[in-house]
């Protein structure tokens, strides 16, 4: 039996990928990956029997033509305060602005205030530029995808962890008058 097709059939059966994974022996044969209840669930939902492959490619074809199709989204949704266009751009702006500014910072020793007040036209292009490529991919629903070692989540945390710095920075240096770096 294909194991896609029957993959999608159980997923249209509503079963666990657990038992999606599993083989289709009677419970008592099964492999010990499943324990009793989700033995006899499958057993309910395919009322003990095993798909025909017409039954299966028609449960596919079903599936296929039932998938909701992503909504577009709107500049509004993406930008509400539970959207996901807000942290994206300000985690991204952090990571960016931390290093810049340590970077600016240790070169000509102004504080990360003083550089914001003289930010250059080539500052305002980079903020730009990494606000619109971190909306292009929110309004098109793009799937926010691992790369390798870069994962959303990784992102996010070091994202918030730079966020947390950059504030951690402003108020340190506010305070003493002095570059940090």
């Amino acid at each position: 039996m294909n194991s896609s097709l029957r993959q999608a059939s159980l997923r249209l059966a509503g079963a666990e990928p657990a038992q999606a994974l599993a083989p289709s022996f009677p419970c008592g044969r099964r492999r010990s990956t499943l324990n009793s209840t989700s033995c006899q669930a499958y057993s309910n939902q395919t009322n003990g029997a095993t798909m025909t492959p017409a039954a299966q490619s028609k449960a596919v074809a079903e599936s296929q033509r039932t998938k909701p199709r992503p909504q577009k989204m709107t500049l509004f949704k993406a930008l509400s305060f539970a959207g996901p266009a807000p942290e994206l751009v300000n985690i991204r702006l952090a990571m960016v602005g931390l290093l810049l500014g340590a970077v600016r910072e240790a070169q000509s020793g102004e504080t990360f205030l003083a550089q914001a007040q003289h930010a250059s036209v080539q500052d305002v292009l980079l903020v730009a530029t990494i606000v619109i490529a971190t909306m292009v991919p929110v309004m098109h629903s793009a799937r926010h995808e691992p790369f390798g070692m870069f994962t959303p989540r990784a992102e996010l945390t070091n994202g918030r962890a730079a966020a947390i710095g950059v504030v951690c920075l402003l108020a340190l240096e506010y305070k003493t008058g002095v570059p940090f770096f």
